[in-house]
């Protein structure tokens, strides 16, 4: 954004309060001001208050800050690891064997294998993430 956006100047030609309100809707001397200050005299200074407060606020509201927050955080673990990760939805015993089988085909000491996380789904199904590094693949 450049300068004159967010800090728009003010028409050096309207020296007193009185002149101000006569020169609202006259075009001040070329290059003194832009557009979008012609606009923000014309409501007072509450309202070039609030439009400044919406330019300058980057914080936003509790769910733009985390959803903000969970896609830089996604997006810096992905491309930080070289692990290779799966994701099941199994039924309880079915999850438990699919996991059992991960471990005997890629062992801990070599490919460093864990569960990443794991959630219980209606229906008693497990959905789980196992993580593990593509050494011999």
């Amino acid at each position: 954004m450049r300068r004159s956006q967010a800090f728009p100047r003010i028409c050096r030609r309207a020296t007193s309060d009185a002149a101000l309100p006569a020169r609202r809707n006259k075009p001040c001397s070329e290059g003194s001001r832009t557009s979008v200050a012609v606009r923000l005299a014309r409501h007072g200074i509450s309202h070039y208050i609030a439009v400044m407060r919406r330019l300058t606020n980057t914080a936003g509201r509790p769910a733009d800050v985390a959803r903000r927050s969970a896609k830089a955080l996604a997006g810096r673990a992905r491309t930080r690891d070289a692990f290779r990760r799966e994701t099941f939805a199994l039924p309880r015993e079915a999850a438990r064997e699919k996991a059992r089988e991960m471990f005997r085909r890629f062992p801990k000491a070599a490919y460093m294998t864990e569960i990443e996380s794991w959630r219980v789904l209606p229906g008693d199904r497990i959905e789980f993430t196992m993580r593990r590094l593509p050494s011999a693949d």
